[in-house]
């Protein structure tokens, strides 16, 4: 447990329990514990019953898995799972791939740098700085300042082509400035990466099923891939739908599914063989590693009940009613370069806790007014439009029973350096800071 509570007489942030192995006290807590800390398994049967090697992509093995000639199940094809695919197919003897939701996938088209590159981005480094500090979502790919419908058709798709030919985040950074807002120039993307799937992937059935049907591109994270599409062209490779087949359970020999009708029937379901499952089911999100913790606020007050509808933040870095606590790179951290963005609130937390010494103030907490005039700022950012994205991650949509509230920060980074200088300007008034 973690106490974040202001009690006279002790550290704020001591544990009450005296009970427990080990009590550390201290003035401030920083929970630096990220968004992408907790791994997520789906609530299968039988999981722990598999007889052979069973691991998370998100707490890969420091010994190396051996995959030779194993035959291996990946389930999950997001973010992990579509990189992990085509890096181990020519390992395994046969290599199973349960998919629920298929994604956006474009190239990553990583390339080696010259050194001729090298000298030009070291020459380069305050012209990418100042591109880094004023970009939206912290990256260093300008947009391309015009909208979809701006171009023909014909303009369009040769835009379209050079997208697909560009490295990593140029597909949402650099792509037309309306493609997240605007469904019919999404679409049009969307039908132009739909077009290259069917042209790599040989078989029709098998392409469709990569295709999404429920999701435009941005709605979840897009993936970005090397010969992901290709790998399906292996023989030895086998793509499940788990929405027309989902797992019926794991057994000691691998994984059972099976249609509608046969659970319907409670019958057994089709087996496949397996040494290796390799879970690539993604994670608890944003909030999932801070409520593990146990952490108890002023009154008694559990972070878990505080953020029973959602997590409530100012500038994603504390939440009132939680004294001393600061979370930089936490819920309400970043949507975009998430390092910028969290080099941003570390430097400002730094400042603050300065400030704080300097005044000699223990007890250091965001008033109830920032916290709300924030957090309805990302509530706003968050549903331009109404519907996007609320299937995702972004939203903890993945996790059954987690509350369905914007996890991360579409307001910008622009608008997050305006608001921690508005709060520097104004003597830090956000906070308050008391002895």
């Amino acid at each position: 447990q973690v106490n974040a509570g202001a009690d006279p007489g002790r550290a704020p942030g001591a544990p009450r329990d005296a009970g427990v192995e080990r009590v550390v006290r201290a003035r401030f807590l920083v929970g630096a514990t990220g968004v992408l800390s907790v791994p997520f398994y789906p609530d299968v049967p039988g999981r722990e019953d598999f007889a052979g090697v069973s691991v998370h992509t998100g707490r890969w093995p420091e010994e190396a898995v051996d995959l030779a000639g194993k035959r291996v199940a990946v389930i999950g094809t997001g973010s992990s799972g579509v990189q992990i695919i085509p890096n181990i197919v020519g390992e395994v003897a046969a290599l199973t791939v349960y998919q629920r939701t298929p994604n956006w996938c474009t190239p990553l088209n990583n390339a080696p740098i010259t050194d001729e590159q090298q000298a030009e981005l070291r020459a380069g480094f305050e012209r990418m700085k100042e591109i880094l500090d004023t970009s939206v979502a912290g990256f260093l790919h300008e947009p391309s300042g015009r909208a979809a419908f701006d171009d023909t058709a014909e303009e369009r798709r040769t835009f379209f082509e050079s997208m697909w030919n560009s490295p990593g985040f140029t597909k949402l950074s650099s792509n037309y400035v309306d493609l997240l807002l605007d469904p019919k120039a999404n679409a049009e993307w969307c039908d132009f990466i739909a077009a290259k799937v069917r042209s790599i992937v040989t078989d029709p059935a098998v392409a469709d099923q990569l295709i999404p049907d429920d999701h435009g591109f941005g709605e979840k994270r897009p993936p970005f891939v090397e010969r992901y599409y290709e790998t399906f062209n292996d023989p030895k490779v086998t793509l499940v739908d788990l929405k027309a087949t989902p797992i019926l359970r794991i057994v000691p020999e691998g994984i059972e599914t099976a249609d509608g009708e046969a659970r319907a029937a409670s019958q057994s379901g089709e087996l496949v063989e397996l040494d290796v499952i390799v879970w690539a089911t993604g994670f608890d999100f944003g909030t999932g590693a801070l409520l593990r913790m146990g952490i108890v606020g002023r009154d008694g007050v559990a972070l878990a009940d505080h953020w029973a509808d959602g997590p409530t933040t100012f500038l994603g870095v504390a939440t009132h009613g939680f004294p001393n606590l600061f979370f930089p790179g936490g819920p309400h951290a970043a949507a975009g370069n998430n390092p910028r963005y969290n080099g941003d609130q570390v430097d400002f937390v730094t400042d603050l806790l300065c400030v704080a010494r300097e005044r000699g103030a223990t007890v250091v907490e965001p008033t109830e007014d920032a916290e709300e005039r924030w957090t309805a700022m990302i509530d706003r950012a968050a549903n331009q439009p109404p519907s996007f994205g609320k299937s995702s991650y972004f939203f903890g949509a993945n996790v059954p029973g987690k509350p369905r509230r914007y996890l991360l920060n579409a307001g910008g980074r622009p608008k997050l350096f305006k608001e921690m200088d508005r709060v520097k300007a104004t003597d830090w008034a956000a906070f308050d800071l008391a002895e």
